[in-house]
């Protein structure tokens, strides 16, 4: 990878030159720095990672941005965890064409909120290729606020598209997420690993629900796979394990929001490790809220 710590630090005097006042500063950080690439190709990109909460959406990102010339051809999400992000190949356009203002905070608003079944999701600017970075500033390329990190890394960098490197927890990217509201209402995108994407609505309409029938599972007995089905009334948080008889838990299936209607998970009979189970019987439970419902399945060899 080419080094891509090549930055341009702005000193906060010049950001406040710039329009960044005491008053903004309350509600958003002041900007100690500048980050871009000097050198950018198709594949080079920028990564942040959004931890999320159980049942959270993000409706968008605020990011300072450098040069208000520069159009960002994509920016793309997926869902992963804040170790390593994915390659840039598994990752879903959520807006076209995104431009911001010179050395100022600028706001995308996805065209769908994203939720996840994972711990949080990545948000990436895919940078323009004749966007390099020369300096802080109009008619400088594409860049980015640098602020003080939160201890945990959630900033990367890639000019590959598959092999990626991290700032250091020390320092960050300055980016924020728009989290939607508890009772915000249109659909929302729903991002599991490998691209699996589900479209739900409204947002926040999982609140008091049950399920409308038991869950079933064909083949039951079963070897080496069974599909556990069931239905839901509307969308919302749903969550499904294996257990076995001692109600140890052998394999999670989902945890995350599920769509209204049928549900059909696949168990290849598999624990979390990726080992086959011995035969034996197992107990299949799906919650949702308050409500459970379970279903014991035989493994045969």
């Amino acid at each position: 990878m080419r080094n891509w710590m090549s930055i341009l630090l702005v000193t906060v005097s010049v950001l406040a030159l710039l329009g960044v006042t005491a008053e903004a500063a309350e509600i958003l950080p002041v900007p100690d720095g500048v980050f871009g690439l000097p050198n950018v190709s198709e594949t080079s990109a920028l990564a942040f990672w959004i931890p999320l909460e159980e049942g959270g959406v993000v409706s968008g990102v605020r990011w300072f941005n450098n040069d208000g010339n520069m159009v960002f051809p994509e920016v793309m999400a997926f869902a992963g965890a804040e170790d390593y992000p994915e390659p840039l190949d598994q990752a879903v356009a959520i807006a076209t064409e995104v431009c911001g203002s010179n050395l100022g905070w600028s706001t995308v608003v996805f065209d769908q909120p994203l939720a996840t079944t994972t711990d949080g999701i990545y948000v990436v600017f895919r940078l323009p290729t004749s966007g390099g970075f020369q300096h802080a500033g109009e008619g400088g390329g594409a860049g980015f606020g640098l602020v003080t990190g939160q201890a945990v890394n959630r900033c990367w960098v890639t000019t590959t598209g598959d092999r990626w490197s991290g700032f250091t927890a020390a320092r960050q990217m300055a980016i924020l997420p728009l989290i939607a509201p508890e009772k915000a209402t249109g659909t929302m995108l729903v991002l599991s690993p490998g691209m699996e994407t589900q479209e739900l609505g409204p947002v926040g309409a999982q609140d008091g629900l049950k399920f409308d029938s038991q869950i079933s599972a064909y083949p039951n007995p079963f070897n080496p796979q069974t599909t556990i089905a069931f239905e839901l009334p509307h969308s919302g948080f749903v969550s499904g394990a294996v257990y076995d008889l001692r109600g140890r838990c052998v394999r999670n299936l989902w945890s995350g929001q599920a769509i209204q209607g049928r549900q059909e998970w696949i168990w290849n009979g598999r624990d979390n490790e990726g080992r086959t189970v011995p035969s034996g019987v197992y107990l299949v439970q799906v919650t949702q809220g308050s409500r459970q419902r379970s279903l014991q399945i035989t493994m045969t060899k």
